[in-house]
């Protein structure tokens, strides 16, 4: 399934790639605004499926990159990263917002 911005904004991801020619947002590194767009894909990932990338073969190619990177893929293992929303996260946020 599509999420809403889908058709806007990886298009303009992958434009911006062609534009670098490096394979990253900004320069010839890996910058935090690489590393705040994958926070992005990851929750497409996560909520959207494996396969939610296929229909854009350059942000995929992009988002396996950065994910492979040995320090990325540190990072994600360990517990400094953020969380996937849970059953008890959801629930508390709701109890919280007093929407239960």
């Amino acid at each position: 399934a599509k999420a809403a911005g889908e058709d806007k904004y990886f298009p303009a991801l992958e434009k911006r790639l062609k534009e670098t020619g490096s394979g990253y947002l900004l320069g010839t590194s890996l910058t935090m605004a690489d590393v705040g767009f994958l926070e992005v894909l990851l929750l497409c990932v996560e909520f959207g499926g494996d396969d939610f990338l296929d229909d854009h073969s350059d942000v995929k190619q992009y988002y396996q990159r950065l994910v492979a990177t040995p320090l990325m893929a540190e990072f994600l293992k360990s517990p400094f990263r953020k969380r996937k929303n849970d059953e008890q996260y959801i629930k508390e946020v709701k109890r919280v917002l007093n929407r239960e």
